[in-house]
C-alpha cells in the first residue's frame, strides 16, 4: 500500500532515509575508486591527488540523479536546509496554535495510536512501513448502519506476519466519512493481521426503534366467564353466572393508550435515521357511550350493561333473555331493565334497576327491581315467589305469592297472596277478584269480588303510609292496640318532657340572674350550670320533636279521609274490612258497596251508577 507522508515525522523520516541511501552508494562508490587508484598508482605510481579526487566523482553513478560530488553536497544542503525549514515551519505552527487544549488532544491521540499500535505488536514506525504491501477497501451496506474493511495483498500461511498499524484504519474510515459507531477494540485485534481474511465490520450505527402502536384497555369483561361461581365454603352456585356486565352512567368503560414516536437512529456516516412512529388505537363506541375530551377515556352516559358488540362499545339499557330464566341463564342481576321472553322458573331471580316484564310465568321465584313489574300471565309462588318493585306491579293471576309495590298493584285475580302497595289495588279483567290472604293498600282497593263462597277468613285493609311504620304489623288486631298503646306512651312522655322543659327554663333564669354581691366564682359557676341547664333543654326538646313525628306518623296511618275498598260486586263473608283503626267484619254477603270510615266506623254505601 502506497501512502503519502504528510507528518512532519513522517517526512523527516523519509528524508532521512534517502539521506542513508545517498550515503551508502556515495561509500560504495568511494571504495571501488579507491580500490581502482590503488591499482593504477601501483601501475602507474604517477598523478597529483586533485586529479585523483576528480576521477572518483566522475564515476559516481547515482540511482537517486545526483551525478557529483558538488550535487552530493548540494543535496546534503538542500536536505539540511530542509530541516532547519521544517523545524522552522512545525515551531512556526505549534505557535500558530492558540489553542493549547487542541495541541494536548493533538498528544493525546498520538498517544491512543501509539498504544493501539503497541497493543497491535508494532513495535516501532519502521514495523509500520514494512507491512505497506496489503491495501483495505471500506464500503458500507445498502441502508449505511453498517461498514466493512476488506483486506487485501496480505500474506499467508501460519507464520505470515500481516500486522499493520491501526492509524491505517482510522485514516480509512476518516477518508470515507465513518464517524459513528467505531469499534475501536475491534480495530486493535483486526490490525494484528489474524483474520485480514475475512470482511470485518468496522463500525456500528444505530437503528431506530419503532413507536409502540396505541393500545385499549377495556375495564370490563370482554370475555365473560359463564360458569358458574364458587363460593367460600366450596360449593358451587349455579345460579350466578355473570352474563351481565353492569355499568352506571359516568363510568369509565375503556381506556386508549396513545401510541409513541418511536427513538431515532444514526448510521455510521452520523447520519439521523428517523424513527417510524407507532400506529393508533381503534375504538368503535356506540350508543350510551361518550368520548373525553383527550380521547382516552370511553365513559357511559347511561345506566345498563356494557357489551363490546363487534368490536363496538354500546350500553344497552335492556337486557333481553330469548328464553327463560334458569340454569342456562342463571340469576339475573342487570342495571336497567330486563325483558324474558320466556319464563322465570323455580329458584331462579331477577334483580334489575329498571323495568322487568316476563312474557311468560314466574314460578316460585324473586323478581326485585326498582322500576315496574309486568308479568303477562302470571305467578304461582307456592308461599315463595315474591315480586317487589318501587313501582307497580301488574299480573294477570297470582296465587300464593307476596307482593310489594310502592304503587299499584294491577290483577285479575289473586289466590291467597299477602299484597302491600303504597297505593292502590284495582282489579282488572273478568274476575277482578280477591280470593283470601291479606291485602293492603295506601288509599283504595277496586275489585269486583272480594272472598268467595266457601266464606275463607280474609283481610282487605286500607293503611296509608304504612311504609313509614317500623316493624309494620299486618295483622289488623295487633296493629290497632299497639297504635293505642304507642299514642298512650307518647301522650304521658311529651307530657312528662313539657314539664321538665318548663321547669328548665326557671332554672336557667334563676342562675342567670346576678347579685351585686357575687364573686367571679360564683359568676362562673352560674355560667357553666346555665350552659349544661340549656343543654339539657336542647336534649328534651329533640325528643319531644322525636315523639312528635312518631306520633304524627300514627295518626297519618289512621287519617283515612279519601280512602275506601269498593266491592263493586259482591263481598263475601269472613271477610274483614280495615279502614285506619276502624274495622268490620262482614259477616252476611253485601252487593255493590263501598266503605269509608268516619269517626273511628266504617261505613258502607251502595254504588250508584257514575258515584265512583
Amino acid at each position: 500500500m502506497s501512502r503519502m507522508p504528510h507528518t512532519t515525522k513522517e517526512i523527516k523520516s523519509e528524508m532521512e532515509q534517502k539521506a542513508d541511501k545517498f550515503y551508502h552508494k556515495a561509500m560504495e562508490m568511494f571504495t571501488h575508486n579507491v580500490e581502482k587508484q590503488d591499482v593504477q598508482k601501483e601501475s602507474a605510481d604517477s598523478g597529483p591527488d586533485d586529479f585523483e579526487e576528480h576521477t572518483i566523482v566522475d564515476h559516481i553513478d547515482f540511482d537517486s540523479g545526483v551525478n557529483s560530488d558538488e550535487e552530493i553536497i548540494s543535496g546534503m544542503a538542500e536536505l539540511d536546509e530542509y530541516e532547519d525549514h521544517q523545524e522552522s515551519d512545525e515551531l512556526d505552527e505549534l505557535d500558530e496554535v492558540d489553542d493549547y487544549d487542541e495541541i494536548d488532544e493533538l498528544d493525546e491521540l498520538d498517544g491512543l495510536l501509539n498504544q493501539k499500535d503497541v497493543a497491535a505488536g508494532f513495535d516501532s514506525a519502521d514495523d509500520i512501513l514494512e507491512n505497506k504491501s496489503v491495501t483495505f477497501t471500506l464500503f458500507f451496506s445498502a441502508d449505511k448502519m453498517n461498514a466493512y474493511i476488506r483486506a487485501q495483498d496480505y500474506k499467508y500461511g501460519s507464520d505470515a506476519d500481516n500486522r499493520v498499524p491501526s492509524n491505517v484504519i482510522y485514516e480509512l474510515l476518516k477518508e470515507k466519512g465513518v464517524v459513528y459507531g467505531i469499534d475501536d477494540a475491534g480495530i486493535v485485534e483486526y490490525c494484528t493481521g489474524k483474520k485480514l481474511y475475512k470482511d470485518f465490520q468496522v463500525a456500528t450505527g444505530t437503528r431506530p426503534q419503532k413507536g409502540e402502536d396505541g393500545s385499549v384497555e377495556y375495564l370490563f369483561s370482554i370475555e365473560p366467564n359463564h360458569g358458574p361461581k364458587e363460593k367460600d365454603d366450596g360449593t358451587v352456585d349455579y345460579k350466578e353466572l355473570d352474563l351481565i356486565h353492569n355499568v352506571n352512567s359516568g363510568d369509565i368503560l375503556c381506556r386508549v393508550t396513545p401510541p409513541t414516536n418511536g427513538t431515532d437512529g444514526m448510521d455510521v456516516l452520523g447520519g439521523k435515521v428517523n424513527a417510524t412512529p407507532g400506529k393508533p388505537a381503534a375504538v368503535s363506541y356506540g350508543k350510551g357511550v361518550r368520548v373525553s375530551e383527550d380521547g382516552l377515556e370511553y365513559i357511559a352516559i347511561d345506566n345498563g350493561m356494557v357489551e363490546l358488540n363487534n368490536g363496538t362499545v354500546e350500553v344497552k339499557e335492556v337486557y333481553t333473555v330469548n328464553g327463560d330464566v334458569g340454569p342456562a341463564t342463571g340469576n339475573i342481576r342487570f342495571n336497567g331493565s330486563v325483558v324474558v321472553k320466556g319464563s322465570v322458573l323455580s329458584d331462579f331471580a331477577i334483580y334489575a334497576n329498571g323495568d322487568i316484564i316476563i312474557n311468560g310465568y314466574v314460578e316460585a321465584s324473586i323478581l326485585n327491581t326498582t322500576g315496574d313489574i309486568i308479568i303477562k300471565n302470571g305467578i304461582s309462588g307456592m308461599k315463595k315467589g315474591l315480586l317487589k318493585a318501587d313501582g307497580s306491579v301488574t299480573v294477570r293471576f297470582a296465587e300464593m305469592a307476596r307482593i310489594v309495590a310502592g304503587g299499584n298493584f294491577y290483577c285479575d285475580y289473586c289466590i291467597n297472596c299477602d299484597v302491600r302497595v303504597g297505593d292502590s289495588i284495582i282489579g282488572k279483567g273478568k274476575r277482578a277478584s280477591l280470593l283470601g290472604g291479606n291485602y293492603i293498600a295506601g288509599t283504595k282497593i277496586d275489585v269486583n269480588v272480594i272472598g268467595s263462597g266457601l266464606n275463607i277468613p280474609m283481610d282487605v285493609q286500607i293503611i296509608p303510609n304504612w311504609q313509614e311504620i317500623r316493624n309494620f304489623k299486618s295483622k289488623p288486631e295487633e296493629r290497632i292496640r299497639e297504635n293505642k298503646e304507642l299514642m298512650s306512651q307518647f301522650e304521658k312522655s311529651f307530657t312528662n318532657l313539657k314539664h321538665k322543659y318548663s321547669h328548665l327554663d326557671l332554672e336557667i333564669n334563676r342562675a342567670a340572674r346576678k347579685n351585686s354581691m357575687d364573686t367571679q366564682e360564683v359568676i362562673d359557676a352560674k355560667q357553666k350550670k346555665v350552659v349544661l341547664l340549656m343543654k339539657q333543654k336542647s336534649n328534651i326538646k329533640r325528643q319531644m320533636a322525636e315523639i312528635d313525628e312518631r306520633r304524627d306518623k300514627i295518626n297519618r296511618m289512621i287519617a283515612c279521609e279519601g280512602c275506601m275498598v269498593i266491592g263493586r260486586k259482591t263481598v263475601h263473608i269472613s271477610v274483614r274490612i280495615t279502614i285506619g283503626n276502624a274495622m268490620l267484619w262482614v259477616n252476611d254477603p253485601m252487593d255493590h258497596q263501598t266503605f269509608t270510615e268516619n269517626n273511628g266506623i266504617i261505613e258502607a254505601h251502595s254504588i250508584t251508577p257514575g258515584s265512583i
